[in-house]
């Protein structure tokens, strides 16, 4: 098992560079990879939300790789 630990704002960061790329991709012309990099900035934007509701000294993703 692997885990990942991130802060919101490292988060925020990861949605940041994300929606870039996103939009470089989109001014490329490139709809496919624009829409694939939106879709990833989305599931970590799902995540902020969760962590919206803790209190803000537990405000971190634990993120785990889990393999069958």
């Amino acid at each position: 098992m692997t885990s990942l630990s991130l802060t919101s704002g490292e988060l925020y960061e990861i949605i940041n560079l994300l929606c870039d790329k996103g939009e470089s991709a989109e001014s490329n012309e490139d709809l496919l990879l624009a829409n694939y990099y939106c879709k990833i900035a989305e599931q970590f934007a799902t995540i902020c939300e969760k962590m919206s509701e803790l209190p803000g000294e537990e405000r971190v993703a634990n993120l785990v790789l889990t393999m069958n």
